[in-house]
C-alpha cells in the first residue's frame, strides 16, 4: 500500500514539474517572429511616412522611414514587435529654406565696379530689384558712353547699349568756328553731314578782310577736327 502511494507520488511529481516546464517554455514556443511586413506595419503604425528601406539583424527590425520632418531609422524587436528606438539621420528642409540657401549670393556694387572697370570709367551704377535683380552701369568708353546691364549674381553682361549723345545745333557749331577764326568776319555758309565719317559734322565757312576759312566741327563731340584755308584757293583762282 505504501508503494503504491509513493508510486503516484512520484507520478504526480512528474506531471506538475513537466506542466510548470510547459508554462515556462511555452512564450518561447508559442511567439512568432514577425515578418518583414508585419513589421513595416508596426512602424507605420506609429509614424506616417513612406518605408525606405528595411532589413533584419538577429532579432531586429531596421526601418528608415521618410516623414515630413525628416529621415528616420527605427529600430523593432522581431519577437514582440516593440519598438526599441528612433532616431533621425536626416532633418528635412523646407522649399523656402532650401530656394535660400540655393540662390546664390547678390554681388555688391563693388564687385560690380571692379568686375567693368577695365571697360571704362564707371560714371554711375545702380541695382534694379525685382524678379530677376540686375545692375545698370553707365560708363565712358574712349568718350563714347555706353549702358550695360549686369546680372546681380554672376556679374555678367546681357545687354550693351551705346548712348545716343545729342548733336550740336548750328548756332553752337557756328560759335566754335568764331572763336576759332579769332577775328572779325562773317559766316559765308554753314552745312551739316549727318552721315559724315567716323561720325556726323558741321563746315562752317567765314570770310574776314583778307581770307576765308572753313572749319570742320564734330557734331557730337564740338571736336574741331580740320581747318581749310579758302583764301589759298582764292588766291590761286585770281592768278590764272
Amino acid at each position: 500500500m505504501k508503494k503504491t502511494i509513493w508510486l503516484i507520488g512520484i507520478v504526480l511529481a512528474a506531471i506538475l514539474l513537466v506542466y510548470i516546464g510547459f508554462q515556462w517554455l511555452s512564450p518561447a514556443f508559442s511567439a512568432k517572429a514577425l515578418t518583414e511586413e508585419e513589421a513595416k506595419n508596426v512602424a507605420l503604425e506609429r509614424y506616417a511616412g513612406e518605408i525606405i528601406k528595411t532589413t533584419k539583424q538577429n532579432d531586429k527590425y531596421q526601418i528608415e522611414l521618410q516623414a515630413e520632418t525628416g529621415l528616420y531609422q527605427l529600430e523593432i524587436d522581431a519577437t514582440s514587435g516593440d519598438i526599441i528606438s528612433v532616431s533621425q539621420l536626416q532633418k528635412q528642409v523646407n522649399k523656402q529654406e532650401q530656394r535660400t540657401e540655393e540662390q546664390p549670393k547678390q554681388l555688391t556694387e563693388a564687385e560690380i565696379k571692379e568686375r567693368i572697370s577695365s571697360q571704362g570709367t564707371v560714371k554711375s551704377l545702380k541695382l534694379i530689384e525685382g524678379e530677376k535683380p540686375h545692375y545698370v552701369a553707365v560708363i565712358d568708353q574712349n568718350n563714347e558712353e555706353i549702358t550695360l546691364e549686369l546680372d546681380a549674381y554672376t556679374g555678367e553682361t546681357t545687354k550693351e547699349t551705346p548712348n545716343a549723345k545729342p548733336l550740336l545745333e548750328e548756332e553752337e557749331a557756328i560759335e566754335i568756328a568764331k572763336k576759332e577764326f579769332k577775328k572779325e568776319g562773317e559766316v559765308e555758309d554753314v552745312e551739316f553731314f549727318p552721315s559724315g565719317e567716323p561720325t556726323p559734322y558741321y563746315l562752317v565757312e567765314i570770310e574776314g578782310e583778307d581770307d576765308e576759312k572753313t572749319y570742320e566741327i564734330d557734331a557730337y563731340t564740338g571736336e574741331l577736327r580740320n581747318i581749310f584755308d579758302s583764301s589759298i584757293d582764292d588766291d590761286d583762282d585770281d592768278s590764272e
